[in-house]
């Protein structure tokens, strides 16, 4: 059994929110690896201060930066967040007597998502479960443009910790605008490389699924003005992916 924990989180320009997650890792962490990717800001200087063992290292891709990660880490058990997530205080004190009994298996652990300065507990995101601590010999990060995967072994058990990841996503809608649009670039170009097409079914009807689905079945309604802006985020989102994905299906055939 494992009572030791390193911790990795990849950084660009994160110097707004890294120290509220180094913070948070206190008396939990036994070692903080940040792998940064040559950030302008004060992001190095603020990990460094902060206790973290700080790599530059170039950006080779979400998944492909997170193994590299683990691959620094000293302990045999590693839990990954990104820059601008926080443990609560229940979910530092579940780790804590996790590696008190000794860390095991895979562990989840419930993202609670801020949007515009709230926390929205309804929606698309919702719940929304993260494997993050896991033993770093078996499990790896898929290499994904976008949306990056724990893999591990069927047979490896995964458990809940209690508490909450607090995910600081985007305080401002304009931050969720810019971002959208590298994400969904991403995705198409997954898309692209995994063979997948693009329809104009899938361009028109996709986006109104997403958005009943997020606004309605998953009730981010509640949310209020929130869950409107978010669901039709998504919406859009879906919408900009496929078409993004078109874009690349017609210029391949145009270069035939």
């Amino acid at each position: 059994m494992d009572h030791q924990l390193s911790v990795i989180i990849c950084t660009h320009n994160e110097a707004a929110r890294i120290a509220a997650c180094l913070q948070s890792l206190r008396g939990v962490a036994d070692e903080i690896i940040v792998v940064d990717d040559a950030s302008t800001d004060q992001t190095v200087l603020i990990a460094s201060s902060l206790g973290a063992r700080v790599v530059q290292e170039p950006w080779r891709g979400f998944g492909a930066q997170k193994n590299q990660a683990a691959e620094l880490a000293a302990h045999h058990y590693v839990l990954s967040l990104d820059a601008d997530e926080a443990l609560s205080p229940q979910m530092q004190q579940s780790i804590v007597l996790a590696k008190q009994k000794g860390l095991q298996g895979v562990y989840s652990l419930d993202r609670i998502n801020k949007y515009y300065g709230k926390y929205l507990r309804h929606g698309l995101e919702n719940p929304d479960h993260k494997a993050r601590l896991y033993p770093k010999d078996i499990c790896s990060w898929s290499l994904d443009k976008v949306h990056e995967r724990l893999l591990m072994p069927d047979d490896l058990s995964i458990q809940l910790l209690e508490g909450k990841l607090l995910h600081d996503t985007y305080p401002k809608f304009s931050d969720h605008v810019q971002k959208a649009d590298r994400y969904t670039s991403l995705a198409a170009a997954q898309y692209f490389a995994d063979g997948k097409k693009a329809s104009i079914a899938k361009i028109i009807f996709s986006p109104w699924a997403v958005f009943i689905k997020a606004y309605f079945l998953k009730l981010g309604l509640l949310d209020g003005l929130h869950g409107f802006i978010l669901a039709y985020m998504h919406a859009q989102g879906t919408f900009l992916k496929y078409v993004k994905l078109w874009d690349l299906q017609r210029v391949q055939k145009e270069l035939k």
